[in-house]
């Protein structure tokens, strides 16, 4: 019988700066972070992408920390309210899981070969059913039946023996790289289309773009005092390129980029998917929306 779960996984570096991990670890201390870490690994260990996780899973967690089994129920509880498992599938049906473990699931799945078993009624990745594709290997074999002659296609880019052209090998020694004037070009625009969207809601930002202390001013229906990004939020728009009638309502559904946000672990999480979210901005609506 093929095993179902996986023998080991990774983990992200950055999962100490993950605003949910500090809110647990605020809340419950190192005992919350080590049930977490427990129930994720046992995800793992058994299904692979999800557990059924009952009064024995309880029971098994509490025995190994040496803690209660009331208290590992009530960590259980936090991590789904703060979106660590998700919460639909918790409070109806006792199941963990959550978008960011299916992801790392389906990758190993596929670095190792192995078959990928989610199951339908519980994907929470869209993206699943889409095998990304692979990128063609071009062999001094292959070159000449991948690659016509005489095509106009491949007119003016000459090519080496090995049927590589001689610009995809200079790309592929020298990567194109983030330049200052492109960094440049991304901060003007992003100051364009929110001098743009200040405008739009706010009749007194019609004639400067930032307030006296250098900031883009917030319109007075969304300020109620707690601290934000907004330029920090509209240059991570920005670069995933989110096209400007979605980043406007991301941007009412932030409240201007309210520090402690959702909104910024779901950057973190468009980072780690490593380019399996194709479109970033519908992505964060659909988690930002009210259900």
């Amino acid at each position: 019988m093929t095993k179902k779960g996986l023998t080991y996984y990774q983990a992200d570096t950055d999962r100490f700066q993950d605003i949910r991990i500090k809110r647990l670890k605020k809340r419950y201390g190192c005992e919350g972070y080590a049930v977490f870490q427990y129930v994720q690994n046992e995800i793992y260990r058994v299904e692979g992408s999800f557990i059924c996780f009952d009064e024995d899973q309880a029971f098994d967690c509490a025995e190994y920390w040496n803690i209660s089994e009331e208290l590992v129920i009530d960590i259980v509880d936090y991590c789904a309210e703060i979106n660590l498992f998700d919460r639909n599938f918790w409070t109806s049906r006792r199941i963990l899981t959550s978008q960011a473990i299916q992801q790392r699931y389906i990758e190993i799945c596929r670095r190792a070969k192995k078959r990928i078993a989610v199951p339908d009624d519980i994907t929470l990745i869209a993206e699943k059913a889409v095998e990304m594709p692979k990128p063609a290997t071009i062999t001094a074999q292959t070159a000449e039946i991948q690659q016509p002659q005489n095509s106009a296609e491949f007119r003016g880019n000459p090519q080496t023996s090995d049927g590589i052209s001689d610009k995809e090998k200079k790309n592929k020694i020298n990567p194109p790289s983030d330049s200052p004037q492109r960094g440049e070009t991304q901060r003007r625009n992003v100051q364009n289309l929110l001098s743009g969207l200040n405008r739009k809601f706010d009749a007194t930002c019609q004639h400067s773009q930032l307030d006296e202390r250098g900031k883009t001013p917030i319109p007075p229906e969304l300020d109620n005092g707690k601290g934000r990004n907004p330029d920090g939020l509209m240059y991570n728009l920005e670069k995933y390129h989110v096209p400007r009638h979605e980043a406007e309502e991301i941007l009412m559904l932030t409240r201007y980029g309210e520090i402690g946000h959702p909104i910024w672990a779901l950057f973190q999480e468009i980072d780690r998917s490593r380019g399996k979210i194709t479109m970033p901005g519908r992505f964060l609506l659909s988690r930002l929306r009210p259900s």
